[in-house]
C-alpha cells in the first residue's frame, strides 16, 4: 500500500511538471522600445496589440512595451499592430513577428505627412462668439460607466455627441468624477469622426493626456489649443494610459439621455456599442458662420505631424502582464459585472 501511494505521487508530480514546462514553453514573450525614425527619439502612448483579440497594452513613458502571448491562442495570420496619431500604423502577422524571450526589440514608426487644414482661432477672436454646449451635461443619480480591475492599457470610454450643421469651435471638454479607487489615473481624450460604425478617425491628432486623482467632480480639459472645428456628428472619449496603484477603480457619471456609447477593454481590441446609453461628456463650443471661416486664417498646411508629447517621467519601471478589466456598464443602481477579459501588456 505505501509502494502504491509513493509511486502515485511521483507519477503526479512528474504530471505536474509537464504540463508547468507545457505551460510555460507556449507563452512568448515580444518586449521593445518604440522610436521615432526620424528623430530616434522614443515614443510614448503608442497603441500595440492583436487587433479585435483582446491583448493589448500602450507603450510608457520611456516607449518601452511587454507583450506576454500565447501562440496557440492566435493564427498566422492574426495581426500584431502599431498606431500613434502621425506615424504609419505597422501591421505584422503573428508569423512574421519575433518572439525572442530575451531580445529587447527596437520598433521603428515612420512620421506620416498629413493634410492639416485647421484654422487658427484666438482667444481674442472668440469673446465675440456664440457659446453653445453639446453633449451630455447632467450626471445621473443611477447611470453611469466604470473601469474596474487590474487596468488593461488601452481600454476606452467613448460617446458619440451631435451637432448641427452649424460650425462648432471645441473648447472644453468636461466629464464627471464619481469614484477613484486608485492613486491617480492618465487617460488620454480621443476625439472621432462621426460618421463610422464604431470609433476609427481621429479629429485630434496629437496626445492630449490628463491626470485624473481622487477628488470626485467635475474635470474639464482645455481643447482650444487644437483648432477642432466641427460640423457633424462626433464621438469623444478616454483612454486609460497608466495606473498609479495596484488596481483601477474608476466611476465616471453617466448621463440619463439616450445616445449610443462604444467601449473597448483593451489596446487594439474590438469595440462594443451600448445604444441608448450615455457618459456625462458635453463641449462647450464656439458658433462660427462661414464668413467667419474665411477670415480665420489657415495654417499648418502639408505640415508633418510628429508626435511632440512631451511629459516628466513618471514612472520608468516595466509595464505589469496579466491584467484584466470589467466596466462600461449601466444599470439603475449599482455597477454589474458583464464581461472580465484576460489581457497581457
Amino acid at each position: 500500500m505505501k509502494w502504491i501511494t509513493k509511486l502515485h505521487i511521483k507519477y503526479c508530480l512528474l504530471l505536474f511538471l509537464c504540463t508547468l514546462s507545457i505551460g510555460l514553453f507556449g507563452q512568448h514573450q515580444f518586449k521593445g522600445t518604440v522610436l521615432d525614425a526620424d528623430t530616434k527619439e522614443t515614443l510614448p502612448f503608442v497603441n500595440i496589440g492583436i487587433v479585435n483579440k483582446g491583448v493589448g497594452t500602450v507603450s510608457n513613458f520611456d516607449g518601452k512595451f511587454y507583450l506576454e502571448i500565447n501562440k496557440a491562442d492566435f493564427s498566422n495570420t492574426d495581426v500584431l499592430q502599431f498606431s500613434s496619431v502621425g506615424y504609419k500604423t505597422i501591421r505584422l502577422k503573428i508569423s512574421e513577428v519575433n518572439f525572442n524571450n530575451l531580445l529587447f526589440q527596437k520598433v521603428v514608426m515612420q512620421p506620416e505627412a498629413m493634410q492639416l487644414n485647421e484654422a487658427m482661432v484666438t482667444a481674442k477672436y472668440l469673446k465675440s462668439k456664440k457659446d453653445d454646449v453639446v453633449g451630455f451635461s447632467y450626471p445621473s443619480k443611477n447611470k453611469f460607466g466604470y473601469w474596474k480591475g487590474d487596468g488593461s492599457l488601452g481600454a476606452e470610454l467613448v460617446t458619440r455627441i451631435s451637432v448641427d450643421k452649424k460650425k462648432h469651435f471645441l473648447k472644453d471638454f468636461h466629464f464627471y468624477l464619481n469614484e477613484n479607487y486608485s492613486d491617480s489615473v492618465l487617460v488620454r481624450i480621443n476625439v472621432y469622426k462621426g460618421g463610422t460604425i464604431y470609433p476609427e478617425d481621429k479629429l485630434l491628432k496629437k496626445n492630449v493626456t490628463k491626470m485624473i486623482g481622487k477628488s470626485p467632480g467635475m474635470v474639464t480639459v482645455d481643447l482650444k489649443p487644437y483648432n477642432l472645428i466641427v460640423d457633424e456628428d462626433f464621438s469623444i472619449g478616454l483612454e486609460l494610459l497608466e495606473v498609479y496603484g495596484k488596481r483601477v477603480g474608476l466611476v465616471l457619471a453617466a448621463d440619463y439621455r439616450p445616445s449610443t456609447s462604444y467601449r473597448r477593454y483593451v489596446s487594439q481590441g474590438q469595440w462594443k456599442t451600448f445604444r441608448g446609453d450615455a457618459m456625462t461628456f458635453y463641449v462647450n463650443t464656439s458658433t462660427l458662420s462661414e464668413d467667419d471661416i474665411s477670415q480665420i486664417s489657415n495654417y499648418s498646411r502639408n505640415k508633418t505631424l510628429q508626435n511632440s508629447f512631451k511629459t516628466p517621467i513618471i514612472n520608468t519601471n516595466p509595464i505589469k502582464t496579466h491584467r484584466s478589466i470589467t466596466g462600461f456598464v449601466f444599470n439603475n443602481g449599482k455597477p454589474v459585472e458583464n464581461a472580465t477579459v484576460q489581457i497581457a501588456e
